[in-house]
This record gives C-alpha cells, sequence and structure tokens, in this order.
C-alpha cells in the first residue's frame, strides 16, 4: 500500500512538474488573446468615432492596451491578461456611448428638419402666394400647418 501510495505522489509531482511550463504557456497565449480582444475593441470604437467623442476615456483604454503589452513582454503574463481585458472593457464602454451620441445627433437632427419643415409650410421656402393657396390664411401666421398647403 505504501508503494502504491509513493508511487501515485511521484506522478502526481511528475505531472505537476511537467505541467508548470505548459499552463504558463497557455497563460501567454491567454494574455496574447486578451491583447488581440483588447485592440479589435479598440478598434472598433475609433471607427465609431470614441476617438473623437471621447477622447480622453479612449485615451485611457489605449493606454491599458499598451501596459498590457509592456506586462506580456516583462513575463507578468497574469497581469497582462488583467489589464487587456480592462482595456477591452474600457473600449466597448466607449463603442457603446459613442453609438448612443451619434444615434442621439442623428435623431436631434431628424427632428430638426421636421420643425424646419413644419415651420416652412410651403416646398424649398417658394413665394407663398404663387405656391400656396394657404398662404393668406390665419393659420399661416401662428405656425400651425394651412390645410390647403402642398408640403403636407
Amino acid at each position: 500500500m505504501k508503494t502504491l501510495h509513493s508511487t501515485l505522489l511521484a506522478a502526481t509531482m511528475l505531472a505537476v512538474a511537467w505541467s508548470g511550463p505548459a499552463m504558463a504557456e497557455g497563460k501567454a497565449d491567454r494574455a496574447k488573446k486578451a491583447i488581440a480582444v483588447a485592440e479589435a475593441k479598440i478598434s472598433a470604437a475609433d471607427t465609431a468615432g470614441a476617438d473623437t467623442l471621447l477622447a480622453v476615456d479612449q485615451a485611457k483604454a489605449k493606454q491599458a492596451l499598451a501596459d498590457a503589452r509592456e506586462d506580456l513582454s516583462a513575463g507578468r503574463k497574469e497581469e497582462a491578461i488583467e489589464t487587456a481585458n480592462q482595456a477591452a472593457m474600457i473600449a466597448d464602454a466607449n463603442l457603446g456611448q459613442a453609438q448612443r451620441m451619434k444615434a442621439e445627433r442623428t435623431a436631434a437632427r431628424v427632428e430638426a428638419a421636421k420643425t424646419r419643415a413644419h415651420r416652412s409650410p410651403c416646398r424649398g421656402g417658394q413665394d407663398r402666394r404663387r405656391h400656396c393657396p394657404a398662404a393668406g390664411q390665419r393659420g399661416f401666421a401662428t405656425g400651425r400647418r394651412p390645410t390647403g398647403c402642398r408640403s403636407q
């Protein structure tokens, strides 16, 4: 029984000794993948306009990515993974925020265009008397769209 126990112990220790470099190599691969993911997310956020809309936050993500690369090159694989994941999270948040900001600006532009169209009921700002039969009606002066206007 003692021989079996010591054999199992020796086999386990040997497996741990062999798996040490394999595990470290796995961490390096994980760090490289995390850095690649962070690079992709930062690039996507830049494409969405985060580099101009959210310059400070995007700079933080890029700095975290640079730190992750430095950690990996210095052999600090765990730190590299954590820092790259942090860079990816910042870039992901920047991407979402940039998309929201663009959507809000687009909605504001559409609303402004609708308001302008409502204020100028005749097409293209043309002479109201000639092109809008309702030009002489009272609703025209109050900002309401006249009933006979062609721009409805």
